[in-house]
């Protein structure tokens, strides 16, 4: 039979704990046996099930030790391991009692509210008044976040407190937290997007974290479910093209800077003496000019392909612009 540990309880309880008088006499341990057995019947447990209830059974006997010198904290660890094996509104009961004494109030207000909705499912209507007396206690001083979730959010969003997924249901309300410092991630298609840490706020208070706007925009899709489109073709196409350009305005480049210097032995400042240093001249003008214009192109082209591989598809965006002005490549989009 699962033990109930002897804890500090208020002054209205004792009535409800009248029941169990005479078994506290009768133990000499801190631990103390439930009065009433379950109402509801209970089918005969499988061997393999019966040892589950074993181990659980010892774990709650080594936490009761822990417990009499006060180490809540191991206590709380073998209360855990004992709950995962033989869940027990009377093991909630003392978990939550273990919280309470380490100060985390919140952990302790969900396994008091797990114990009551156990109990009344098991029919321990004692251990049901008693965990609805805990829970009320704690209500005052509870601390609570906020998470404010995100503006076009993606379905794939997941935000998590402590490691642990906070489900959508929770979001935009209020939650208890245990006092210290809480690490807050939002994440979506495995990308981490947003990160930080929230300490709790005072007693009955209520903190609240907004989650920054989505910096994807609404309709994009990662590469991974877009896959290679005609936009992301022309890009690539508009990327080789680009490159060719300032490939060929650097080839030309430094062709018409050879030629200038080769001139120099055939032209001075007024110009040239002979034949081939004007040939010479000319085919260094030439070359730059073809050099000026592959930059140019090639700028104009590898701006165009940045633009349409990051753009949303087609029709999704509002505006996309590409321009050349005085000395200057001008791309403008808006999505």
């Amino acid at each position: 039979m699962r033990l109930l540990l002897l804890c500090t309880v208020p002054r209205c309880m004792l009535p409800v704990l009248a029941l169990v008088a005479f078994a506290t006499l009768c133990n000499t341990s801190s631990a103390w046996a439930q009065a009433a057995p379950p109402t509801r019947v209970q089918p005969a447990p499988d061997d393999a099930q019966r040892a589950k209830q074993v181990e659980a059974e010892q774990l709650f006997l080594r936490a009761a030790a822990r417990i009499d010198i006060k180490d809540y904290e191991v206590a709380s660890t073998l209360l855990e391991r004992s709950q995962a094996l033989d869940p027990s509104s009377g093991t909630l009961l003392n978990l939550g009692e273990c919280y309470e004494q380490r100060g985390l109030t919140a952990s302790a207000y969900a396994a008091f509210s797990a114990a009551r909705e156990l109990a009344v499912q098991t029919g321990r209507t004692d251990r049901a008044e008693v965990a609805e007396v805990r829970v009320k206690r704690l209500l005052p001083t509870l601390r609570r976040l906020t998470i404010i979730s995100p503006s076009h959010a993606p379905p794939s969003l997941v935000i998590k407190l402590d490691g642990k997924p906070v489900e959508r249901d929770k979001w935009n309300q209020p939650v208890p937290i245990d006092p210290g410092v809480h690490h807050l991630e939002a994440t979506a298609d495995a990308q981490p997007a947003y990160d930080t840490r929230v300490p709790a706020p005072e007693p009955g208070a209520v903190a609240t974290v907004s989650i920054p706007p989505w910096t994807s925009a609404p309709g994009s899709m990662p590469m991974s479910e877009r896959g290679i489109d005609g936009q992301r073709v022309a890009a690539i196409a508009s990327g080789i093209a680009g490159v060719a350009g300032l490939a060929t305005g650097t080839v030309f480049g430094l062709r018409s800077q050879s030629k200038h210097r080769e001139s120099d032995e055939h032209c001075g400042p007024t110009g040239c003496r002979d034949a081939e240093g004007v040939a010479l001249m000319d085919n260094a003008r030439s070359a730059g000019n073809v050099s000026t214009v592959s930059f140019v192109v090639g700028g104009v082209a590898c701006a165009a392909a940045a633009v349409l591989w990051f753009a949303p598809p087609f029709g999704k965006g509002k505006a996309t612009q590409i321009g050349l002005g005085p000395g200057a490549i001008r791309v403008a989009a808006q999505w």
